[in-house]
Order: structure tokens, then C-alpha cells, then sequence
């Protein structure tokens, strides 16, 4: 048995990243796989989003199983549950220094390395960071199993994607603005050289954005984007995925609805890893070869 932590301060894009990791080694060890979504409840600042993609359907584990794995998150889930603010972060905090002097965070690092290949079974799987090459071998299940359904798709928006040279240009603002941790909202001049990036690649685009801050979007960007009202981050997600091409944000969101998008023939606009932290460094693993950086 794999079980995988599903992070309640995760947000859509880290939860698939974590799922995919874990499904990977799962198959690979060709054991099951079982998610720890114990730490999410009324406390939780995310949401948990895997349970709207119809093909995950593995089960849910118990307080006990993570208990015999990882007794450190077992406890946290316990007192997340109980609603108890002694879970808050002092006491996370706590919980997590322990864990990483007990060598527990081993298996999720932000580079890969030939050690994720070497998880064994009956491993509780905590950190699973942002690179395709930790399920670069499970990449067709992967893409079938974040299927999304037919309801995420806007039958309007998705009609008119699906007719013209269509572009998602995706702006990542909330609380990443004045973020105390070092991550950056996107950046205008970035989302200005993005566009004219593309505009020079490919003949008359039109412009989709999707944003968490769409009234920020309509005073700061070209009025004749098509501004979508998001009805859920899965469709806006779901309808970024048709679109021909893609303009990303710093953001794990986009960097799915880039790799999930199937035109062979898609140009992805990607910006570079230090504009995702203000303490990163250009360059890393983190972006598939073929996206171009800015």
C-alpha cells in the first residue's frame, strides 16, 4: 500500500501533482494506492478538489492506516478533525520539524532523483513537488484519469474556443499578492512580452483569460480579451485545456492546464522559475522543454 498526504493547504494543481506521483509508485510496486484526505475539514483553507475528476476512484485511508505508517500526520489529522485550534500552526509546526529530522521527507523533494524511484511499498508518501518526471512513465493513465466531465465545459465559452485560434491566458493573484513566503502573483510585464510573444507565433489569436481576480484582469489587460467568469476552478481548468494555446501564470493550475492540453500543436508561454518565487534562481526542471520561457 501507497498512501499519499493530500495537503490541506494545497491548492487543485499540488493535490494532482501529489496524486500522480503516488499513482505512479503505486503501479510500478503494483500495490494500491489510498489517499489521506483526513486533514481536510470546516479548518481546512482548501478545498479538495481530486473527488470532481469521475476517474480517480481510489478509496479514502483510515486514521489507523496512516497512524501505522506516520504516526506524526496521524496526529495532526486527529486534531484537524476534532476541529481542535491546537492543530494551528505552532503546533504544525511542531509536527513538521520532527518529521524532517526523522528523515520522513526523503521521498519528496523538488528536483527528481533516482530515490523516488527506490519508494518501497508501505510508504506514506508526504511531498510530491511540481515536475513531470516523477509519472513521465504513467503520462496515459495520468491523462485519463484527470478526465474531466462533460459539465465543466461552458457550452458557449467552449463553442467559441473550439472556433477560432483560440489563446487561455491564465493570471494567478490572490494570495499570492503581498505573499509573506516569497510567491509571486503574475507579473504584467511578463503577461505583456507573453503576448507579444505568441501574437509573433501564430496568426490571429484571441485572447481567453481565466483568473482568480478577473476585475483586476478587465482594468489591466487589452479590452478585447474575452474575460470567463469562472464557474469553478475545475471548468476553468477543463476549458483551458481546449484552448489552442496556452499563456501560464506562476502557477501549478496552469502548468496542468498546459501539460493536460492535447494540440500537438500548441505553443505554451511559461514564465520562468524566478518569477514564481522572489528566491528562485531562472532555469530548474520544473517546465517541459518544449514550453517557451520567459
Amino acid at each position: 500500500m501507497i498512501i499519499v498526504c493530500m495537503i490541506p493547504s494545497a491548492g487543485m494543481g499540488n493535490q494532482m501533482f501529489t496524486y500522480a506521483a503516488g499513482l505512479t509508485v503505486s503501479r510500478r510496486l503494483k500495490t494500491e494506492l489510498v489517499l489521506d484526505t483526513l486533514g481536510f475539514s470546516r479548518h481546512s483553507s482548501r478545498d479538495y478538489y481530486l473527488d470532481k475528476f469521475p476517474n480517480i476512484t481510489e478509496r479514502k485511508a483510515t486514521l489507523k492506516e496512516v497512524w501505522s505508517m506516520s504516526p506524526y500526520l496521524a496526529l495532526a489529522d486527529f486534531f484537524k478533525l476534532r476541529g481542535n485550534s491546537i492543530y494551528r500552526n505552532p503546533f504544525r509546526r511542531i509536527i513538521f520539524e520532527l518529521m524532517d529530522k526523522a528523515g520522513m521527507f526523503d521521498y519528496g523533494k523538488k528536483a527528481f532523483s533516482m530515490k523516488y524511484d527506490e519508494i518501497p511499498d508501505n510508504t506514506y508518501m508526504t511531498i510530491c513537488w511540481g515536475t513531470e518526471k516523477f509519472f513521465a512513465d504513467s503520462a496515459d493513465i495520468v491523462r485519463e484519469k484527470f478526465t474531466f466531465p462533460a459539465e465543466c465545459f461552458d457550452p458557449v465559452i467552449s463553442s467559441r474556443i473550439r472556433q477560432c485560434n483560440s489563446v487561455a491566458l491564465h493570471v494567478r493573484r490572490g494570495d499570492k499578492v503581498n505573499n509573506r513566503r516569497g510567491f509571486l502573483p503574475s507579473d504584467e510585464r511578463y503577461i505583456s512580452a507573453a503576448i507579444e510573444k505568441i501574437s509573433a507565433l501564430t496568426e490571429k489569436p484571441e485572447f481567453f483569460v481565466f483568473s482568480d481576480d478577473i476585475a483586476w484582469c478587465r482594468e489591466h489587460l487589452p479590452n478585447d480579451c474575452t474575460f470567463v467568469d469562472s464557474r469553478s476552478e475545475h471548468s476553468d481548468m477543463a476549458m483551458m485545456t481546449i484552448c489552442k494555446h496556452i499563456i501560464m501564470a506562476p502557477s501549478t493550475f496552469s502548468w496542468w492546464a498546459a501539460w493536460l492540453n492535447d494540440n500537438p500543436e500548441k505553443i505554451i508561454i511559461a514564465p520562468d522559475t524566478n518569477l514564481w518565487h522572489r528566491n528562485a534562481k531562472a532555469g530548474g526542471d520544473y517546465l517541459p522543454s518544449s514550453w517557451i520561457r520567459i
